[in-house]
């Protein structure tokens, strides 16, 4: 599904997975990803302007690479033809859709008319889930639209099921039994090889990277940000609230919240180092050194 050197994905992070971190990873030979919470000007506003430039800058060095560009369903609704005619402009290769059940069964017969139309452009869509405890209707609907899962195990940065007793190597095996036929890319506190060397022989297509990318020598964090990372770990981690599921971050302080992705103390937590949260998984306890992303690379696929 990839064609990669490394089946290495740089998840879509919010505020993290900017042009220069995913120019990095697909010089390293591994597979970026540009997130649409990056172009926000507001909670529910993007800046197309910015978004369409770094397309341009990305497609200008990378013209036929595989390349994520991770959306929400919210944000796909409203920006319909804009995100369709940019996906069609760019030749986007993959699309991670980012999903919201309420507003799905709100908007059922849109959401499946935008899938259609995407479809028609052949790229492959793959979904991010964080549970599968799924009902027939929902494997149905999975089976018909997407290529992919991206299952995320309780020990990721952000948005986690934190009430689940299950290991990311479990859901693995689950999602491959559910959906055999489908890319299985779990993530979610991999921060080794052996991790990476294990996933991958379960049946995984690839395995989706966030925390130690974000530590990387060309990620958009401050260097205060960065070593806040480097001399924490997982045990001073917390869960920040949100309507539906917790978030992993290491909280330096708390910061009053602009919109349910807790977007506005991440960007202090970013910027500063000192204020605010940085989301962060399991795999902070495998950095040691703010390190160049080609490194992470190779390290990580060194049993493969």
């Amino acid at each position: 599904m990839f064609n990669s050197k490394y089946p290495i994905i740089a998840l879509g992070m919010n505020q993290v997975s900017d042009l220069n971190l995913s120019l990095a990873v697909a010089r390293a030979g591994a597979i970026p990803t540009l997130s649409i919470f990056n172009y926000l000007k507001t909670d529910n506003d993007i800046d197309t302007n910015k978004l369409v430039t770094d397309l341009e800058l990305f497609k200008k060095e990378f013209k036929n690479y595989n390349f994520i560009l991770s959306v929400d369903v919210a944000l796909l609704i409203k920006y319909d033809k804009f995100l369709f005619e940019i996906l069609k402009r760019f030749q986007i290769t993959h699309i991670e859709i980012v999903p919201d059940p309420i507003l799905i069964e709100k908007k059922i017969l849109l959401f499946k008319q935008i899938l259609d139309k995407i479809k028609t452009l052949k790229i492959k869509l793959l979904v991010k889930m964080i549970s599968i405890e799924l009902d027939s209707i929902w494997i149905n609907f999975i089976n018909q639209y997407f290529d992919g899962i991206i299952v995320k195990g309780p020990h990721g940065a952000g948005r986690v099921d934190s009430d689940s007793n299950k290991t990311l190597a479990q859901l693995t095996n689950e999602c491959i039994t559910i959906f055999p036929d489908k890319c299985i890319v779990p993530c979610g506190g991999v921060g080794s090889s052996v991790e990476v060397a294990k996933l991958i022989q379960l049946g995984a297509g690839a395995v989706g990277i966030g925390t130690l990318f974000a530590v990387a020598q060309e990620s958009p964090l401050s260097v205060a940000a960065k070593e806040q990372l480097v001399n924490s770990n997982f045990a001073n981690l917390k869960k920040l609230k949100t309507v539906d599921f917790n978030q992993n971050a290491l909280v330096l302080s708390e910061v009053q919240q602009s919109n349910i992705n807790n977007t506005q103390g991440l960007v202090e937590g970013i910027r500063t180092g000192k204020d605010g949260h940085i989301f962060a998984g399991k795999s902070i306890d495998s950095i040691t050194e703010i390190r160049p992303v080609s490194e992470i690379i190779k390290d990580l696929c060194t049993l493969l």
